[in-house]
């Protein structure tokens, strides 16, 4: 039996909550204060999404390889035109640059 359309935004949600938790995990230098006004307490972590000092480099090979992932799943989920065409100009903003340049420079500054 196929997913009603309001499971399928109830999964995107979800899935927009877990990456909105994994935020904070993935900031170094420019990291935030995550209790403020409470505590000027930082979490800088190991990990840069962006800074190539911190492993940015290699994530940029996860992301674009997630973002790949995500939007062959949620083409095969979605059969109209419109909602394909929803999925597809996303990942495109960051797929084609790879493509075109051959390499992670272009995300977020990288480079």
């Amino acid at each position: 039996m196929e997913a009603s359309p309001n499971a399928r935004f109830q999964r995107c949600i979800g899935l927009k909550s877990k990456c909105t938790a994994a935020k904070p995990r993935t900031h170094h230098d420019d990291a935030r204060r995550q209790f403020w006004p409470l505590s000027d307490w930082v979490f800088r972590s190991p990990v840069s999404y962006w800074d190539q000092r911190f492993y940015g480099d290699v994530f940029a090979v996860f992301e674009v390889g997630l973002v790949v992932l995500l939007a062959l799943f949620l083409f095969w989920q979605f059969r109209r035109a419109w909602q394909r065409a929803l999925i597809l100009a996303p990942a495109g903003l960051i797929v084609v640059p790879v493509i075109l340049t051959g390499g992670f420079h272009g995300l977020h500054g990288m480079g």
